[in-house]
């Protein structure tokens, strides 16, 4: 995971803080957040600028972490 960043979107989830916690545990990394941003393509945007990496893993609404450490997007 050193060769790239790592992003994980919210909105107003109440669970938000834990899954953020969760995502850095099972990563094993620092776990960027943008929290509160409407729309879509913004978020995708400020993801981009966000990032110190050419490439980087955009988790969200629909990704789910196994305890394994495995990432899977719908």
């Amino acid at each position: 995971m050193s060769d790239f960043d790592a992003v994980m979107l919210s909105y107003d989830e109440p669970i938000a803080d834990r899954l953020h916690a969760r995502v850095q545990r099972v990563l094993g990394t620092r776990v960027k957040r943008l929290h509160g941003v409407r729309g879509m393509r913004r978020a995708y945007r400020l993801a981009a600028e966000v990032t110190d990496s050419e490439q980087f893993l955009l988790g969200g609404h629909g990704c789910l972490l196994s305890k394994e450490g495995g990432v899977r997007c719908a």
